[in-house]
């Protein structure tokens, strides 16, 4: 299957759905979201799977609402994601205000937070400063929970305090709705920032190997 884009109405789709977050209507529309967000979606994670490896998964749109005041039944935004490269996994999203694509770790357990932490501060932490200097170069913007000072043990002057404050690391880069209905626009981006994100995960997975 080849990426042949979204429904040209899909970003509108879920501006609707925010404001009618039922499973009635729901399933009225469900044809759209199968057809025109779901199908599109998995094509261009394919796409991805066969640049970089890895193993595709789509997030249901049903929102697990058992502990949540917010009863909404579902989900404003269709992820997916290609995991199994490393520590970092690729991610796409689309949703009312655009397309996004990028990579990154969305929570380091403890013991793999500690260890982060140590390869970030050993002498060859440079090499991932300048693999994520060269991703931002290419487009993909920086982000992550992060603590507000450096974690106790570490040197809060060292040269890549910045990255031990973060709890979790993610790099990539949105479009608008607009150029979300370009096909050709969507897949040059997915792409571009993929393959700015892949070497950062591969330094990761260099120093800190495959997560259990």
């Amino acid at each position: 299957m080849s990426f042949d884009g979204f429904d040209p109405g899909a970003c509108a789709w879920f501006a609707e759905l925010a404001a009618n977050n039922r499973k009635d209507w729901f399933e009225a529309h469900r044809a759209t979201h199968r057809e025109g967000i779901v199908a599109p979606m998995q094509a261009l994670m394919e796409e991805a799977q066969a640049r970089h490896g890895g193993k595709i998964k789509l997030f249901r749109p049903h929102r697990d609402v058992r502990f949540s005041k917010d009863k909404s039944p579902y989900h404003t935004h269709q992820r997916a994601m290609l995991y199994g490269l490393g520590p970092m996994a690729l991610y796409a999203a689309i949703d009312a205000e655009g397309f996004y694509a990028g990579g990154g770790v969305y929570g380091f357990r403890p013991e793999r937070l500690a260890l982060f932490r140590d390869v970030v501060a050993a002498e060859d932490g440079a090499e991932l400063a300048r693999r994520i200097a060269a991703a931002e170069a290419a487009g993909c913007t920086v982000e992550g929970e992060t603590l507000k000072t450096v974690p106790r043990g570490y040197d809060r002057d060292h040269p890549r305090a910045d990255l031990l404050r973060h709890k979790s690391l993610i790099l990539g880069g949105r479009i608008g709705a607009k150029e979300a209905a370009d096909a050709a626009r969507v897949r040059a981006h997915a792409l571009a920032m993929w393959d700015a994100v892949r070497p950062v995960g591969d330094w990761l997975l260099e120093q800190m190997g495959m997560p259990d």
